[in-house]
């Protein structure tokens, strides 16, 4: 299925499960948000510093599990512990600023630390 859609939709879609995003979708519309037009992301693409890719982390949980991007405070730490109980209260709107993901029946969204 092919779908069009802006950025900020996208990320609405995915958190109520009708356009399922993969994590580094999620992070790219994240990132487009800062560019209202085109021409903004023209600009902005001349100007950026790309920097050293990094990887996510991924925690495992026993039902599901949460990506720990390379931004989050926590992401060099070797233990970062994770309560599973509290992840629901943790989502966050579109649009807001993330450096978590939660993956659980099927679906990745947005949390805070």
């Amino acid at each position: 299925m092919d779908l069009w859609a802006s950025p900020k939709k996208g990320l609405t879609g995915n958190i109520t499960g009708q356009i399922p995003l993969s994590p580094p979708t999620m992070v790219m519309l994240q990132e487009l948000l800062k560019y209202p037009t085109l021409e903004d992301l023209k600009k902005g693409a001349l100007t950026r510093m790309w920097g050293t890719p990094n990887s996510p982390r991924l925690i495992a949980l026993d039902k599901g599990a949460v990506l720990i991007e390379p931004w989050d405070a926590e992401y060099g730490q070797p233990d970062i512990e994770i309560d599973a109980r509290k992840l629901e209260k943790a989502l966050l709107p579109a649009g807001e600023p993330f450096s978590r993901i939660w993956y659980r029946e099927g679906l990745w969204r947005p949390i805070t630390a």
